[in-house]
């Protein structure tokens, strides 16, 4: 059985390199987030898998003065990048440590607010970690977390995976499969708020767009932050990298200009309801 950490560990170090650029592609998903949660000074609000921290200033300013961040991941290094952040940023009222999503080192009913960019689709059982998330929040607490939305709808994610598939590394992307996708089936998040028993569940399409100066950037990106090729690679027989640059290229045609740089769209689902 696969260890969850350890992919997150093994890319680390590259997600803290590239967070800034993560940080201005996703920006519309982040300030969704922080809206939906409703956050106010004072209030304690916990971000689950939080990766390299690339939110913790911005929650940390939504709820000063007086209020608490408490931050989580998985992934050991990647906790050790957020605290390092933490600190060189001066931010104040923020603890990381390591924690699972699937379960909560928290009392019950200890936080007004709970926000998950891109982490419930990762989950062992993403409708017992929503009801986990549920547990730690007071009543009338405010859940937000995005998730992708289904594989057509995401050329960023979908067409490095579909080019895997095309060199004989990997399957096709699909809606509910394992990964980034898990969540993406029409209707699923809300339905699993629901179950989890939030109230005033709403789920809203959020574009992004991620943009690459050539093709060899999209190639050195994906290779860096995808545990599925990264995997691919590492454990296919056949293909090759200069096999994958080629599909890949191909298949992003329609989304480069003239000058060779790459435009890839996204779609993220940012679901919120109340506790």
């Amino acid at each position: 059985m696969n260890d969850p950490t350890s992919g997150w560990e093994d890319c680390a170090t590259a997600w803290g390199e590239r967070s800034a650029s993560f940080e201005r592609s996703v920006q519309a998903v982040t300030l969704e987030l922080v809206e939906r949660s409703a956050l106010f000074a004072g209030e304690t609000v916990i971000e689950l898998a939080c990766g390299p921290g690339g939110m913790l200033p911005l929650l940390a300013d939504s709820v000063a003065p007086g209020g608490r961040v408490l931050a989580t991941d998985i992934a050991p290094a990647m906790v050790a990048l957020a605290r390092e952040r933490v600190e060189a940023e001066r931010v104040a009222g923020v603890d990381v440590s390591v924690g699972d999503i699937d379960w909560l080192d928290l009392e019950s009913g200890c936080a007004g607010a709970i926000i998950a960019r891109f982490g419930h689709m990762f989950a062992t059982d993403p409708e017992a970690a929503l009801k986990e998330a549920r547990r730690v929040l007071r009543p009338g607490g405010r859940l937000a977390t995005a998730v992708w939305d289904a594989p057509e709808r995401n050329p960023y994610g979908s067409i490095p995976l579909e080019a895997l598939a095309a060199i004989g590394l990997g399957d096709r992307p699909t809606a509910g499969e394992a990964g980034m996708f898990r969540l993406s089936v029409e209707g699923e998040v809300g339905e699993l708020l629901l179950s989890a028993g939030f109230s005033d569940v709403e789920v809203t399409p959020v574009p992004v767009n991620f943009r690459f100066g050539s093709i060899g950037e999209l190639v050195d990106w994906t290779l860096d932050l995808s545990q599925r090729i990264r995997r691919g690679f590492r454990e296919g027989a056949v293909g090759s990298l200069e096999e994958f640059q080629s599909e890949l290229e191909r298949r992003v045609d329609r989304f480069t200009g003239r000058d060779g740089s790459v435009d890839l769209p996204g779609t993220a689902l940012v679901a919120s309801g109340r506790a």
